[in-house]
């Protein structure tokens, strides 16, 4: 289960653009935000198990995992973890904050230039995951 940031999302009118490990995010996203010196990063589109409410999350490979995450994400071999803490749409607390988020898409993917560390977009791991289904 992911933290609570309600002190936060309480001072904050608009809702976060995107999630990281729970945390809401404000700015655009960009693999920059996420953790330093990752070769990939990814904006996910993963819906709650219980109340199917839709989160956009930043996602950052598992370093002890092998392949790369956009192998993992298309084999279904990668995990997205909770969703972050929500209720439901009458208001009431989600049991869904304990379980596995499903994936639905990616909707940005992000891969490092080998050279310079500069991001560059990969479209080819963007799109609908057939694992939604």
């Amino acid at each position: 289960m992911q933290p609570d940031y309600s002190d936060i999302l309480d001072r904050i009118p608009d809702p976060p653009l995107w999630w990281f490990n729970g945390v809401p995010r404000y700015k655009p996203f960009s693999p920059n935000a996420l953790s330093v010196g990752l070769p990939e990063a990814a904006l996910a589109l993963v819906r709650c198990q219980d109340c199917a409410t839709e989160f956009k999350i930043g996602v950052e490979p598992n370093l002890f995992a092998e392949g790369s995450m956009f192998d993992q994400i298309l084999s279904d071999e990668f995990n997205y973890d909770d969703p972050p803490r929500h209720t439901t749409p009458d208001g009431s607390r989600c049991a869904g904050e304990t379980m596995g988020a499903i994936p639905i898409s990616v909707i940005e993917a992000w891969g490092r230039d080998q050279n310079s560390f500069d991001w560059h977009r990969l479209p080819q791991f963007e799109g609908p995951l057939k694992l939604s289904d």
